[in-house]
């Protein structure tokens, strides 16, 4: 799921709200057996909820010693909308991706609700997923073609309510559409709605739901974002514990980036902390004479002890005449009632 790019211009705004056709999706399921049921309207069995609080930031933003700012000092950028003027907007950068791609039978929709828990108009991510053949039910936005950069961003928000199942958040870097993609889970409540938060750290790279070697999540590429309802969580051993094939149902308000408030300079904080295991630094691993030991700790040819041994007395003895030099210059001009800042100027040139 994902705005334009140009729809995220800046930190006061909200996004653009457009008004375009409703994506619903009514198609035939198909049982075990093969035989055809009747046509199934998902969007009559769905329903949503509604809008939420425009983002704020405050502008006491700490600088040398950390303040409480409004809403736990976070601050959010929405990506997606889903509410009454926005959710038609929304919808139309969203497509739908399920397990019918290799051959299996779940199916899913994302449109217009109300939600269980407010009653008021919201997105509902919902549909019937199956294990024959797949066991995985999902929506994505469609690819963009200009990468967004989210790297003044700490992670993902989505504020909803779920139905006591654990989902996945998938995130692509790259302008592929292979089966790569990074991922993260989360359980939203199912009796109230919450603001479930994903760091950026917390997402891993699977291919297929199973963990692949790889780096970290490109925040300043990302093409494309989904969400998904799997039977894995992360392995083909691993399975989801609150899985369970059939009805499902997301219902979502708002998708967007949250940032935490960042230090760039020193401060004292008066703040109380946890304290952890304390991280032990062994002896052994300590190079006591960089001069005759490597950094992984294996002695050096006698030659190159020599030879360094050699360069470190010259270089050493060139210090120390230089600090001499200048000690005196320094001395000599106080004497002489120069002025310090005077004296540095004239040193300089």
């Amino acid at each position: 799921f994902l705005l334009s790019p140009s729809a995220i211009g800046h930190r006061r705004s909200t996004l653009r709200q457009t008004s375009c056709s409703t994506c619903t999706i009514a198609s035939a399921m198909v049982e075990g057996d093969g035989k055809l049921k009747k046509p199934v309207d998902l969007a009559s069995r769905v329903k949503y909820f509604g809008p939420s609080r425009p983002p704020r930031r405050s502008n006491d933003t700490p600088i040398y010693q950390p303040r409480e700012m409004e809403d736990g000092g976070l601050f959010e950028r929405p990506l997606l909308q889903f509410e009454t003027t926005g959710i038609d907007d929304a919808l139309s950068k969203i497509e739908r991706f399920d397990d019918q791609i290799m051959g299996g039978i779940s199916q899913s929709t994302i449109v217009k609700g109300e939600s269980r828990v407010t009653g008021e108009a919201c997105g509902v991510f919902g549909g019937v997923v199956r294990v024959q053949g797949g066991g995985f039910a999902g929506c994505r936005m469609k690819m963009l073609s200009k990468p967004l950069d989210l790297s003044d961003s700490t992670g993902m928000y989505i504020r909803g309510s779920g139905d006591g199942k654990r989902y996945k958040i998938n995130m692509r870097s790259s302008p592929t559409s292979n089966e790569v993609v990074y991922q993260a889970e989360f359980t939203p409540p199912s009796d109230e709605i919450a603001t479930i938060r994903i760091p950026f750290s917390a997402f891993r790279l699977v291919k297929r739901s199973v963990p692949i070697p790889g780096p970290p999540l490109g925040i300043n590429t990302i093409y494309q974002m989904g969400l998904v309802l799997s039977k894995f969580s992360f392995g083909e051993d691993d399975y989801n514990p609150t899985f369970q094939p059939g009805l499902f149902r997301l219902e979502i308000l708002e998708i967007g980036t949250y940032a935490e408030p960042k230090q760039t300079t020193a401060y004292i904080d008066t703040r109380a902390s946890q304290r952890g295991v304390s991280r032990p630094i062994l002896q052994e691993d300590i190079i006591q004479d960089s001069l005759k030991f490597k950094a992984d700790g294996k002695k050096r040819s006698w030659i190159k002890r020599f030879l360094f041994g050699r360069l470190r007395k010259v270089l050493k003895g060139r210090v120390a005449a230089r600090r001499t030099q200048v000690a005196k210059d320094l001395l000599q001009a106080r004497k002489e009632g120069v002025r310090l800042s005077v004296w540095r100027k004239n040193t300089d040139k």
